[in-house]
């Protein structure tokens, strides 16, 4: 169903050889605790979930997002979980880079500073790979798999996995 309100969010995109590898290791886990597998095009890593806003709020997201200054970095995706309350299945860093928490609490805090609802309002880097998941028969271990992160999105969801880029902003070489 498309709305003229969409649920928006900033995110990071991953480019297509990492979408693949982790589409690859959704469908390993999926084998091992069923579930439904994430569509590789949909995969993301949310920054800030925002919820519905209204179109003439765009603007306002748009400035945030420009304001923003933060450095490039590289995830490395080498931790597996499952989180039994949602029943989720996700991948994300042990250790994440200092960046992406910079990153992600200077667009939080400008968010929040403009009035901005955060839903949730805490940060958990992760990337869902499989919902409706059962919790794992066995301990994942996955071989570390190479994010470059060059830029952040904001995106629309109109609902059943359907995404839609609204802008891009580069991050600053290091």
């Amino acid at each position: 169903m498309v709305t003229d309100s969409p649920r928006l969010f900033f995110a990071l995109w991953p480019p297509r050889e990492v979408a693949e590898a982790l589409h690859q290791l959704a469908g390993k886990a999926r084998a091992d605790g069923g579930g439904r597998v994430m569509r590789k095009e949909g995969l993301h890593l949310t920054l800030a979930f925002l919820g519905t806003v209204a179109q003439s709020r765009l603007e306002a997201l748009e400035t945030i997002a420009a304001a923003v200054s933060a450095a490039s970095f590289t995830l490395s995706l080498d931790r597996l979980d499952y989180w039994p309350h949602n029943h989720i299945l996700w991948a994300g860093c042990a250790s994440p880079a200092a960046e992406l928490s910079t990153l992600a609490e200077s667009l939080r805090s400008r968010l929040t500073e403009a009035g901005f609802s955060l839903q949730p309002p805490s940060f958990t880097p992760h990337i869902t790979l499989v919902r409706n998941a059962n919790p794992p028969k066995q301990p994942f271990s996955i071989a570390p798999i190479s994010w470059p992160v060059a830029d952040f999105a904001l995106v629309a969801s109109r609902g059943g996995g359907d995404y839609q880029a609204l802008g891009h902003w580069p991050l600053h070489p290091q």
